[in-house]
């Protein structure tokens, strides 16, 4: 209990407000307050008022618990009065703690009095508060599943009860009701990530402890703890078996041992994952080879000598385990001809021979090597056999006879084959027709000159026909005739029969010359088959950079070029003038000289000449 007190202003007497917390009501977090207001004399004076005009009031945290007017005051001999007393409800706040302010006035004609201040209630018990400790008793914020959590709560009343439950993944699981105790254990941790974390290594737990007075529920508290999935809770491999899948492997030379190139591995793995998890794949490395899948088969290995097979599983949760074989894979080399050259026999051309060196691998003698030889007319893609043998000892390096009957004039393909039981390889060589300068036909009227014929009547040249002046030749898709003499020609007497069109060949053909910036019209070349290129040309100048002197007009193709540097005129405005140039490498370009001025802008110029190109005969 507290008075507070305060002198009336005409000094005769003294206002006191006696206040105290009468009683808690924890469930409802208040507090009963009870107060009393009265005034006393002072050194045995005091004061009177009864006109009925006095007034007094009393405010307690805000609210006006006391308010009367129409009083009498008498405190003459120095006496006491009480004005008022009473009780009120105080709410406190969430925590339990509470102060208010207070304040209680008296007024008359004769006196007035006031006393405030503040007042402060015990607090109040609420809700307790918890924390989340592992065996050992230190606090944690995380927890590997498989471990106990241990929840500790600070009691603030001991006869409170509390209830603890724990939430998940959208799942609320109760631990314990209204339990006096302090201390829970949760050992729930395994189930909760074997039903709610298949895919997850960690998730978030919310525990809330709720406290009660009885049945009236006090207020609650949470805390939020992190379960990971230990390392011991990943995949496991249970067995690897490492067999041969090559049956034809199997048929020949059993499924044992490993072969290098023959043995397809097939790898079969039995894993599982552990506490909900599922096995989401399977990877299987040898050397450079990698393959996924349970039941996995790699093909042609090419490795020899132990080998280390590595075998890995992730489940669900990207959790992984390894594992690691070891094999052993024989050598073995394919069916390889390292040298193969047919050729016609020096002393006897229509006979022939081969040289062939080749290596295989022989397993227990049932691996052995069928070697073959096949000749046909080149191109034709018709073969005869003309040899058959089986090596048994892995290697041949030999000279075979391919027979007779080759025919001088023509060329043959000869076609080696090997193989064992696995594998097999082919090389091909070719046998050219005899080499002669001049080839007549021994029962056919036919004569090859610089080649083989391949006709049957007639004469067949290998590059230029010439008589004294006159060449023949093939240019591109045209047949030539050709008079090496300038002022010679070209005679057909009595009758010329032509089965076609006469038509230019490619050296009458037109062509169009790109021109440089500042021109505009058209330059055309064309030549004959003499070398002699006609230029003509219809410009413009659009601007005056062509006029500038070295500048290049255009540039004149190969095969259409002079040998030498050299001066070509045009026309201009009606005069006939020299300026232009053209050299070997075909830049046509303006010199201005010979005092050529005054062309540029919209200026006409045209070109009508006749040269020698570098071809033309001199």
């Amino acid at each position: 209990m507290a008075t507070y007190s305060k002198t009336i202003n005409n000094g005769t007497g003294t206002i006191h407000l006696e206040i105290r917390q009468q009683s808690q009501n924890i469930a409802n977090n208040t507090s009963t307050v009870y107060y009393r207001l009265y005034i006393q004399g002072k050194n045995g004076y005091g004061f009177w008022n009864n006109y009925h005009t006095g007034k007094t009031s009393v405010v307690i945290n805000g609210s006006t618990v006391h308010n009367q007017t129409g009083r009498d005051f008498d405190l003459r001999g120095g006496g006491s009065q009480q004005l008022a007393s009473g009780t009120t409800t105080v709410k406190h706040n969430e925590d339990g703690s509470k102060s208010f302010s207070f304040s209680a006035s008296l007024w008359s004609t004769s006196a007035t009095g006031y006393v405030s201040g503040n007042f402060s209630l015990s607090k109040i018990p609420r809700a307790s508060s918890f924390s989340l400790q592992n065996s050992s008793g230190t606090n944690i914020s995380s927890i590997y599943a498989g471990n106990d959590v241990k929840i500790s709560i600070d009691k603030k009343v001991s006869y409170f009860t509390h209830s603890l439950k724990v939430s998940y993944s959208g799942n609320s699981e109760t631990i314990i009701n209204k339990t006096f105790s302090s201390s829970i254990t949760w050992s729930n941790s395994n189930n909760v990530m074997t039903n709610y974390m298949q895919n997850l290594k960690s998730m978030n737990l919310t525990f809330t402890l709720e406290t009660y007075d009885g049945s009236t529920r006090i207020g609650s508290s949470s805390k939020n703890l992190t379960l990971n999935v230990p390392s011991s809770a990943g995949p496991s491999i249970n067995s690897v078996d490492i067999t041969e899948a090559n049956q034809n492997k199997i048929n020949i030379i059993g499924a044992s041992p490993f072969y290098q190139h023959l043995t397809d591995l097939r790898i079969k793995t039995s894993g599982a994952g552990k506490y909900g998890a599922s096995i989401k794949s399977v990877n299987v490395s040898i050397g450079p080879y990698n393959i996924s899948g349970q039941d996995a088969i790699i093909k042609d290995i090419n490795l020899t000598g132990n080998q280390n097979i590595k075998i890995t599983i992730n489940d669900s949760r990207d959790m992984s385990a390894s594992t690691t074989r070891t094999i052993n894979l024989n050598p073995y080399n394919l069916p390889n001809i390292s040298f193969f050259n047919a050729y016609r026999n020096q002393s006897n051309t229509k006979y022939a021979s081969a040289r062939i060196a080749l290596t295989s691998t022989v397993i227990d003698n049932k691996n052995p090597l069928d070697v073959k030889v096949d000749v046909a007319e080149k191109d034709s893609n018709s073969w005869k056999n003309v040899y058959s043998a089986t090596v048994g000892n892995g290697s041949f390096n030999s000279t075979i006879s391919l027979g007779g009957g080759f025919d001088d004039y023509k060329a043959y393909d000869v076609r080696l084959s090997i193989a064992d039981k696995f594998k097999r390889h082919q090389a091909l060589s070719t046998i050219p027709a005899t080499s002669q300068s001049l080839v007549i036909g021994a029962n056919k009227p036919v004569v090859g000159i610089g080649k083989v014929p391949t006709i049957d009547k007639g004469l067949e040249i290998e590059g230029l026909f010439k008589m004294g002046d006159f060449t023949s030749y093939i240019s591109g898709s045209d047949v030539v005739f050709k008079n090496n003499k300038a002022n010679g020609s070209i005679k057909f007497e009595n009758n010329l029969k032509l089965d076609g069109d006469i038509v230019p060949g490619q050296d009458k053909k037109v062509i169009n010359v790109n021109l440089d910036e500042g021109l505009s019209g058209y330059l055309k070349l064309s030549k004959d088959a003499f070398g002699l290129v006609h230029m003509w040309a219809d410009l413009l100048l659009q601007t005056d950079r062509p006029a500038q002197r070295w500048n290049t007009w255009a540039k004149i193709p190969e095969g259409y070029c002079p040998s030498v540097r050299m001066s070509i005129s045009f026309a201009t405005g009606g005069w006939s003038r020299t300026g232009l140039a053209l050299d070997p490498n075909g830049n046509l370009f303006f010199l201005n000289q010979d005092g050529v001025k005054g062309i540029g802008k919209g200026d006409p110029i045209r070109i009508d000449y006749i040269y020698r190109n570098k071809e033309a005969a001199w």
